[in-house]
């Protein structure tokens, strides 16, 4: 039996709502402190404040995105969608902590098409992506999980339209939007992001993609990370 990681407990006050907190000490820690105290998702805190439509927290983690966006909108309908198993085991202890029964949370991951993945996982276990060259992951942690495609997803959980979209995933970004239909995208009002340029990759793909889609896009570079920013994008075809 794999070993549980050693847990604390942080309480954190945003917006007059105080919510507790568990987290591996360290990286866990800093994902709490860039959301909540540097608050790098302010680009999209009207869209969440104001959002009658579910939210879709892509590679929620331990739920630290979801529990902001509960402070800010304490009546939105949240997916919270986890692929990993320590992550998502801190996930479904934070939601159930704080007594937020309209989060509901999966251990899936979304792709560019259904079916299952492999998931590769770094020696420290916070960060992973999907594998899609085996040859550059020989060194990682490997784990099974299931994915699921956009269309698939929205079809098989019956949402219609998302409010927003907010997008972790490592690099994934690219693959889940190269296989996005004008169906798929049509039914999204608001995406944010944080994009990675790796491997050749940049976002300005993504970013073309979405242009070309009706959306119109902002982009916050990270001033820590010169391959990071946040991308945040609205759909012109799709204000109601």
């Amino acid at each position: 039996m794999k070993k549980e990681e050693k847990t604390i407990s942080r309480k954190i006050e945003f917006k007059n709502k105080r919510f507790e907190i568990f987290l591996r000490a360290g990286a866990d820690e800093s994902v709490v402190a860039e959301i909540f105290n540097w608050q790098e998702y302010r680009a999209a805190e009207d869209v969440i404040k104001n959002s009658s439509l579910p939210i879709l927290d892509v590679g929620a983690h331990i739920g630290i995105f979801s529990l902001y966006a509960k402070a800010l909108n304490p009546a939105a309908k949240i997916y919270a969608l986890e692929p990993e198993e320590a992550n998502f085991n801190l996930l479904k202890k934070n939601i159930a902590a704080n007594n937020l029964s309209d989060i509901k949370i999966l251990k899936i991951a979304l792709s560019g098409k259904t079916g299952e993945r492999e998931l590769a996982i770094e020696s420290a276990g916070i960060n992973h992506h999907l594998v899609d060259d085996p040859d550059e992951n020989e060194n990682m942690k490997l784990e099974k999980v299931r994915s699921f495609s956009l269309g698939d997803f929205l079809e098989k959980n019956n949402i219609p339209k998302i409010g927003l979209i907010k997008m972790d995933i490592e690099g994934g970004e690219y693959e889940i939007f190269e296989n996005l239909s004008a169906e798929d995208l049509g039914k999204v009002k608001n995406i944010i992001l944080e994009y990675h340029n790796y491997r050749g990759r940049n976002y300005k793909e993504i970013e073309n993609i979405l242009r070309k889609s009706g959306f119109d896009a902002q982009v916050f570079p990270s001033g820590f990370e010169k391959n990071l920013g946040f991308l945040l994008a609205r759909n012109k075809r799709n204000s109601k």
